[in-house]
């Protein structure tokens, strides 16, 4: 059974590899270019206690603090046993910023966030991207988070993130 539990997971890694082959340069970090907008993620504050579970309730409430006239929009990618997966987490733009969501994941799964510049994910271009580790944990724990979206070290929006351990 462990050997067979294995050999999955080794697979699904596999997959995953050649999946993100087209995203490891977005999440390689480099320094953002003038006018560009970089991509941060960091943990603001830890909830009290650890969840026993690895299964988390998460709200995300966009929130859009300049005018911006691009369409900006930011994906969530998680690691699943057929590969990797991403959902549109919020967008950006002319507009304001869209709604509030809330979802459940398993924190061991998501894998980062990427930043593009398009009206839909089939035609934008991959402008930024950062990893939930480099928040200074290894994965997601109760507590809050902020995604920020910078231009030339301004806050031009943020998705804040509460996280919560999911009711069994």
């Amino acid at each position: 059974m462990q050997r067979r539990s294995f050999l999955r997971n080794a697979a699904c890694v596999g997959a995953c590899a050649s999946l993100f082959s087209p995203l490891r340069d977005a999440f390689a970090g480099e320094i953002a270019a003038p006018g560009q907008v970089e991509l941060k993620f960091e943990k603001l504050a830890a909830a009290d206690g650890s969840a026993a579970s690895p299964v988390l309730q998460v709200r995300a409430a966009p929130q859009q603090f300049a005018n911006c006239e691009d369409a900006l929009r930011v994906r969530a990618w998680f690691a699943a046993d057929r590969g990797a997966t991403a959902f549109d987490l919020a967008s950006f733009g002319r507009h304001g910023a869209s709604q509030r969501l809330r979802f459940s994941t398993d924190a061991r799964r998501l894998i980062g966030f990427e930043l593009g510049q398009g009206r839909h994910f089939d035609d934008c271009t991959t402008v930024s991207a950062c990893r939930v580790d480099d928040a200074q944990a290894t994965t997601l724990t109760p507590g809050a988070y902020r995604l920020s979206l910078m231009r030339d070290g301004q806050p031009l929006a943020a998705v804040d993130l509460d996280v919560s351990a999911a009711a069994a």
